[in-house]
């Protein structure tokens, strides 16, 4: 191992922290590309440490390739995450390895953080820490747990997380811990759960789910009020059109040592993607609540939304959009004052640009939606479906009501480029940039209109002007230096 550190750390930063427009919800950047000489930080990881510290565990990467040079980093927040920790602290770098998929779970009684993590995903491995992430233990190797897994799949590689693991609260499997893993062959994709019953002493291999011909990769974890633990997973492989987008789901009834077999929740359609789910509160606490977290998307990594259950997951009555643009992998968190943060990947001018936090108010996630949703959805639904014309209608209609609704200009801009109105889309974008010029989402829907028009030389002017106003945008610098390339001209 090159490199285990421990560093405390006292200065903090806000990191290009604003309220997060209509939404009227707080969004600060933890991670930006470009860092420690890091190129994208993605697998968010976020614990509520026991005295309300938070803790934004990121796979940090020197390539844009999964097994390239990772590492496990960490940020810190003493205030709720208003403001984050200036330094990156480094905890296991394996010199060019890929260290990844942090898997990261609290014991709730005594506050130690156990990171589980995969070596070139063919070696796990387990490091602790007392003192909220300062100091770590060395990690140990506990790899033979994922081989147990072999008597199911001979799998070829496998990882650990991404989604945090739990401590169970109730029942017979009270104490036990289980994290979320998958293994995979050559030919198929299983999710699963490895698990430990001496707080964290020793790992061991739990069941795999089933569903069909249907592979399953990553995957989230909660208890259910019955003791039972649910498991939440992302198709994987290959997908077919009469499989749809909805996310696959399985319930364990004896601490994830089996499941029932899987089947596809109709009310949770997303893109190919990881997300996260959240015990929120327990029926003794007034209401049973469960969290969701995914992009609400077909496709795209986009429009990462939250929604909420009453009834241990077999309903989603509540969902409301928390990131209107990029927004792919997410970690859930209940804050000391009862907000739920959010830890998830971002970007303006590409998806892992950043790593950005929001908090979100219960009140506000289950408060009648307004009006202009409704007309943002009726618009978006019309651009997706290639109703170019009435969407832009129903948008501008909005408009007119909302004149100052960053999100419902952002969907009209996009349904004029969608259209092929160009012109009318620069228009929009541009009034956004001159009533916000930190808008650096506006700003690359510009450049990206002009790059596709061919003008070079005016999308090189528009990425200067977003260094202007963020001057260590490596996006914008790696584009500059593309275009002023002789073969781009």
């Amino acid at each position: 191992m090159r490199k285990l550190l421990y560093l405390t750390i006292i200065l903090c930063w806000p990191v290009f922290g604003s309220p997060a427009r209509d939404n009227a919800l707080f969004k600060v950047d933890v991670y930006r590309a470009g860092e420690l000489g890091y190129i994208e930080f993605r697998i968010p990881q976020l614990v509520v440490a026991k005295s309300g510290t938070l803790l934004a565990f990121s796979e940090a990467g020197k390539t844009g390739l999964d097994a390239g040079d990772r590492d496990i980093v960490l940020r810190r927040s003493a205030d709720g995450g208003r403001t984050w920790s200036r330094r990156i602290e480094v905890i296991i770098d394996h010199g060019t390895s890929r260290v990844g998929s942090p898997g990261v779970l609290m014991d709730d009684g005594s506050g130690r953080i156990h990171l589980i993590t995969a070596v070139d995903s063919a070696r796990a491995i387990h490091a602790t820490s007392d003192d909220e992430g300062r100091t770590w233990t060395e990690p140990q190797d506990i790899t033979e747990a994922f081989n147990d897994f072999k008597k199911h799949i001979d799998w070829t590689h496998f990882d650990t997380g991404p989604g945090g693991g739990i401590e169970l609260k109730r029942g017979r499997f009270k104490g036990r811990f289980i994290l979320p893993v998958y293994v995979a062959s050559k030919e198929r994709v299983r999710s699963g759960v490895i698990y430990s019953d001496d707080r964290g002493a020793t790992w061991h291999a739990g069941g795999l789910t089933l569903a069909g011909d249907l592979d399953a990769s990553e995957a989230a974890v909660y208890e259910a009020s019955d003791g039972s633990v649910h498991i939440n997973m992302r198709l994987s492989g290959r997908v077919k059109e009469e499989h749809g987008r909805n996310r696959l789901v399985s319930s364990s009834s004896d601490g994830g040592i089996t499941w029932a077999s899987g089947k596809r929740d109709p009310q949770l359609i997303g893109a190919k993607c990881h997300a996260s789910a959240l015990r929120y509160s327990w029926p003794e606490e007034g209401k049973s609540r469960v969290l969701f977290c995914s992009p609400r998307h077909k496709e795209n990594r986009v429009r990462l939304s939250l929604w909420v259950s009453y009834d241990e997951g077999r309903s989603w009555p509540v969902m409301r959009r928390v990131v209107h643009v990029s927004g792919a992998y997410s970690s859930l968190g209940r804050l000391p004052n009862g907000d739920i943060g959010v830890l998830y990947e971002t970007g303006a001018a590409r998806r892992y640009e950043m790593m950005s936090f929001t908090r979100v108010p219960l009140a506000w996630l289950t408060a009648e939606q307004p009006d202009w949703r409704r007309r943002l959805a009726e618009g978006e639904a019309l651009t997706d479906a290639g109703r170019f014309d009435e969407a832009i209608a129903v948008l501008r209609d909005a408009l007119r009501a909302y004149p100052e609704n960053w999100t419902l200009r952002y969907e009209l801009g996009r349904a004029q480029t969608a259209a092929g109105k160009e012109s009318d889309a620069m228009a929009t974008y541009k009034k956004m940039v001159q009533d916000n010029p930190r808008d650096l989402d506006a700003r690359w829907r510009l450049i990206g209109i002009l790059r596709g028009k061919g003008d070079i030389k005016a999308a090189i002017a528009a990425c200067r002007e977003v260094l202007k106003v963020d001057p260590e945008n490596l996006t914008a610098k790696n584009t500059i230096r593309k275009l002023s390339a002789p073969a781009a001209n």
